[in-house]
């Protein structure tokens, strides 16, 4: 089998409980010290916090969105490369330095990333992941499995916890793109450094790409 990976769709850095850049002055000397245009964009929808609000700042050129709440922060490049994640690393490490965090405590920091594939089974995205995950246990008992998708949560060193969901979307059963999504999650009570973050986006990156060839190579059960 051969699995192609057509799009990188969204990269991130996530803070919980951290509001970013959470002054008008500390705004500004932030976008003085990346040398690029920032867009308020003012209340958006903020992903992950229990009231779904907060403020939206963007960087056009670079394709990052900062997505910011008292309940939580991200800082988001959609259509990544690899080659580019040292900047939205740069990104995250400024906005952490341009924020008064007097009054915030960290619990946790997390990493992100949404990527699409295609596989040339000859199967559905759904019948593909069903064969792959699901099938040597539960077909040769007889079980007629026509698909599947799966949430996974794995650890590969010590404070190291892993999240994929591996699905098909847009609701077609004959759908043969294949969408993963990783998270490393860390608990930590300190801000991680601009080098920190650049390397965990690369592991981030580069596990992902793993988990695909990984699953693309278990063997068809059909």
């Amino acid at each position: 089998m051969s699995a192609e990976i057509r799009d990188v769709l969204t990269i991130n850095v996530v803070l919980a409980g951290i509001d970013l850049l959470n002054t008008q002055e500390l705004l500004e000397s932030f976008s003085r010290s990346i040398d690029s245009e920032v867009i308020s964009e003012g209340l958006a929808l903020v992903a992950g916090t229990p009231s779904g609000r907060g403020r939206l700042l963007t960087l056009k050129k670079d394709r990052i969105a900062l997505s910011l709440s008292s309940e939580g922060s991200a800082v988001t490049r959609e259509y990544p490369t690899r080659d580019g994640l040292d900047r939205l690393a740069e990104i995250a490490g400024k906005a952490i330095e341009h924020t008064d965090n007097s009054n915030q405590t960290v619990s946790a920091y997390g990493f992100n990333i949404e990527l699409a594939y295609d596989q040339d089974s000859g199967q559905s995205a759904s019948a593909y992941l069903a064969d792959r995950i699901f099938g040597n246990f539960l077909r040769n008992d007889g079980w007629d499995l026509t698909g599947g998708s799966a949430m996974l949560r794995f650890s590969n060193g010590p404070g190291k916890l892993w999240i994929a969901t591996i699905e098909p979307r847009f609701r077609d059963v004959l759908t043969e793109r294949v969408f993963l999504s990783l998270n490393l999650h860390r608990e930590e009570d300190r801000f991680p450094t601009t080098e920190e973050i650049r390397v965990s986006l690369e592991e981030t990156w580069d596990e992902a790409q793993t988990l695909v060839q990984l699953l693309d190579r278990m063997p068809d059960t059909k």
